[in-house]
């Protein structure tokens, strides 16, 4: 997964004209474009394998050819080297087709290094052979269907801008003006203030985030639900995260008018729709435990059908609910927030009353293993961080510009409690969250599925991906996820992950205070 990641961040800058290039340049793309679809069909193979008895012994025992582990670390490197020169500007058919073919082999080196041929029974070949037509299917109809898809895009966009500006005719906005930029995107313009309606901001990641959440949920709990009527709600839901998209462009642009510029383009803009994702999968979740969504209601309406025991549980809920409700209060506090978010304290001392409620599930697990370990991690990250994450020199200047427009003793105390809550807080609510709850889980859910001695590693990489998805840079934060993990491994020990994590972010606050590059915060 971590190489997916890898490949397809280098190979963004690769859409330019590849189209156009040569005979093998589409293919190429096409490659590119299905980079995850093809690790997350590696993946679920493994585990679909290790979950029979007949091929978990194959998976797992099977002694690796070291010379195929060779060749696909060769090809590996070569492969990033290529993308490297692509990205560059080189071009050439021989520099596509090589592309092209290292590709190719690294994707089959690594699934048979995952899934050794051993292992290849018929339901496995089945699964594989069927997710590569499904994205040969896929990549067929994207080039055949690409006038139609841009027919219904186009629909979508329109319906998007015909809700908003009805709701804010019933909000009373106006008169307003409805132009098209450079690119034929609708502009909104009233009183002095405009915004661009870009594509996407007509809903599709919404509806796909919805469409995700809900799924996984119907499928942990598909023992208890009445499927079509699951599916029903699940139309609704996506439905209304739809229109929720709507209200959010209309009320952005209805701040914007009434002279609230800065807080409608960033705060509101950036937490209203998350916020509002969340709301709306929470509530249709909260709707499916009603009896006329359940098989058996008298039955199974206490009954969780999730793979974990009781045990797990009554150790995950003190674990993460601290996190989820330090991020419950700063979507909240957020919408209020300009360039720089003054609210910031009220979530960090949301998270700290609630780990201070679970001191006692929090003490025992603070006790370091090593004295040695936490901070080389923590430092290793930090000069990982720095690299891969440039500084935003533009909401760093708008940073310095709010505090500067401050008395000098409020910008001073704000700078305060953001050190304190990312050196002390942060730490604290994200270990325990990550590698107090959602690692040991995961390792548990793996083991009771047959995977005892990967268990720990796949629940590491899964925890390190989680702990990515939720930092804007999601490369460098699953690299940093998977850096904590492993000082969590072994044993129920929090105190090597949380030092780590603390030495991280106290020389990021000491890089940020020394140059002033706020944009790390």
């Amino acid at each position: 997964m971590i190489e997916a990641v890898l490949v397809f961040l280098l190979g963004q800058g690769l859409r330019a004209a590849l189209d156009q290039r040569s005979v093998i340049g589409p293919l190429l793309l096409w490659l590119h474009k299905i980079t995850f679809f093809l690790a997350a069909l590696g993946g679920i193979t493994g585990l679909s394998g290790i979950g029979r008895a007949n091929t978990r012994r194959a998976i797992l025992h099977t002694r690796r050819s070291p010379a195929l582990l060779g060749l696909h670390l060769v090809a590996f490197c070569l492969l990033i080297a290529v993308y490297l020169a692509l990205a560059a500007g080189l071009q050439g058919a021989v520099l596509d087709a090589l592309a092209v073919g290292l590709l190719l082999f690294c994707g089959m080196s690594g699934f048979l290094l995952l899934v050794p041929i051993q292992a290849h029974d018929r339901p496995m070949r089945f699964l594989v052979l069927g997710g590569l037509c499904l994205a040969l299917a896929w990549g067929l109809f994207s080039a055949a269907a690409g006038g139609l898809l841009q027919h219904l895009q186009t629909g979508i966009e329109k319906l998007t801008l015909q809700l908003t500006l009805w709701l804010l005719d019933i909000l009373q906005i106006g008169p307003l003006d409805v132009l098209r930029d450079a690119a034929g995107q609708p502009v909104l313009a009233a009183r002095g203030f405009a915004i661009s309606i870009a594509a996407s901001c007509a809903g599709y990641e919404g509806v796909g985030g919805a469409v995700l959440l809900i799924l996984l949920y119907a499928m942990a709990e598909r023992g208890r639900l009445r499927p079509a009527r699951a599916l029903l709600l699940a139309v609704l839901a996506c439905l209304t995260v739809f229109v929720v998209n709507a209200l959010r462009i209309a009320l952005l642009f209805a701040l914007g008018v009434k002279g609230h510029a800065e807080l409608a383009l960033n705060g509101f803009h950036s937490h209203f729709g998350v916020l509002g994702l969340l709301i709306v999968v929470g509530g249709t979740i909260g709707l499916l435990q009603l009896p006329f969504f359940l098989r058996h209601p008298a039955r199974g309406a206490h009954q969780l059908g999730l793979p974990i025991s009781e045990r797990t549980l009554r150790n995950l809920v003190p674990a993460v609910t601290p996190l989820a409700l330090a991020i419950g209060v700063s979507l909240v506090t957020g919408l209020f927030s300009g360039s720089l978010n003054w609210l910031y304290p009220l979530h960090i001392l949301a998270g700290a009353a609630l780990l201070w409620h679970n001191r006692g599930w929090l003490r025992a697990r603070l006790i370091p293993v090593s004295a040695v370990r936490g901070p080389i991690i923590g430092g290793l990250v930090y000069l990982i961080w720095i690299a891969l994450v440039p500084d935003d020199a533009g909401n760093s200047q708008a940073m310095r510009t709010a505090l500067a427009a401050e008395p000098i003793e409020v910008a001073a105390i704000w700078l305060g409690l953001r050190v304190i809550g990312a050196t002390l807080i942060v730490p604290l609510l994200e270990e325990s969250a990550f590698r107090g709850g959602i690692q040991p889980a995961l390792a548990t859910a793996f083991a009771r599925f047959g995977a005892a001695r990967l268990a720990p590693y796949l629940a590491a990489g899964l925890a390190a991906i989680s702990f990515g998805l939720l930092h804007d840079q999601i490369l460098a934060g699953t690299i940093a996820g998977f850096g904590y993990g492993l000082l969590a491994l072994g044993h129920a020990r929090l105190g090597d992950a949380v030092l780590a994590h603390a030495i991280t972010n106290v020389l990021l606050s000491a890089h940020v205070l020394s140059t002033g590059q706020l944009s790390y915060w």
